[in-house]
């Protein structure tokens, strides 16, 4: 039941996300792109604003409505900053930084993305209704370290509404609780 709970929890938070307004900020150049609205040269930042349910042992949740087994899994709270830079399909430049900290204050602790580098059968290109896919290698900080590096990532923007960071579980020694998404919703 706790997987039903959880996967209800993922969806809700990705419901949410899309309902958000979007404040990107871009910066776009002219590239040498043929396709129409295709901009392979552009700036977009945005802040991290979500919630990554964890998911737990409650042997409870048979007797629980949805809403209480929500509000009984453990919640991280994220909070940040993150942008990314392209010039002629290529990221120039990926940075994210946030702030992780349980729901009730404890386990608070800092990530930052750094050192992307792209993977060379992607190009970074951003469609005319704003949606950029692009995978690559990045280290992860925790804290002041960075006990993970080379982790394969996936970055995705989907309708400028919403940002997925996916990096491999395994890579991170199950850090983001084998959730290889991080729905991060665009103000």
């Amino acid at each position: 039941m706790v997987t039903i709970s959880t996967a209800f929890g993922l969806m809700l938070l990705i419901a949410s996300s899309l309902t958000i307004n979007n404040n990107f900020s871009y910066t776009f150049a002219q590239g040498n792109n043929n396709t129409t609205n295709v901009k392979d040269t552009f700036t977009i930042s945005g802040p991290i604003s979500s919630l990554v349910y964890v998911p737990g042992n409650n042997t409870n949740s048979k007797n629980m409505n949805i809403t209480e087994q929500l509000n009984s899994i453990n919640k991280f709270v994220l909070a940040g900053n993150w942008s990314i830079s392209a010039k002629q399909d290529k990221i120039t430049d990926f940075k994210t930084s946030f702030t992780k900290v349980l729901a009730d204050g404890n386990k608070r602790h800092t990530h930052d993305l750094i050192n992307f580098k792209q993977d060379n059968n992607t190009k970074a290109q951003l469609t005319g209704d704003n949606n950029l896919s692009v995978k690559g290698l990045v280290d992860v900080k925790l804290n002041k370290d960075i006990p993970w590096n080379k982790v394969n990532v996936d970055i995705n923007i989907e309708k400028g509404n919403t940002i997925a960071i996916k990096l491999n579980n395994n890579q991170t020694g199950n850090h983001f609780e084998d959730q290889l998404s991080m729905e991060l919703s665009l103000q």
